[in-house]
């Protein structure tokens, strides 16, 4: 089973653990029938940049992510 990882500001421990409930289930429900078998971990976080960059550079790979008006991109890397 995969981790999420709730990175999240302002708010508290029993908020943090309704909500990882939360999104375990509706990621459950969208990955039916999906081969997850390498999925670690889902990080949800207030510092996305700062975070994914760090990632990026930890297991040196290419840094950047997409950047538009309306936010920032989601991000997803599968390490071979």
């Amino acid at each position: 089973m995969f981790e999420i990882d709730l990175r999240i500001q302002d708010i508290d421990q029993v908020q943090k653990d309704a909500a990882t409930k939360s999104i375990q289930k509706l990621v459950l429900q969208l990955i039916s029938g999906l081969d997850i078998n390498d999925l670690e971990l889902i990080v949800y976080t207030s510092a996305f940049k700062v975070d994914l960059i760090s990632f990026q550079r930890s297991k040196l790979i290419q840094e950047g992510y997409t950047e538009a008006s309306f936010g920032s991109a989601v991000a997803k890397v599968k390490l071979h």
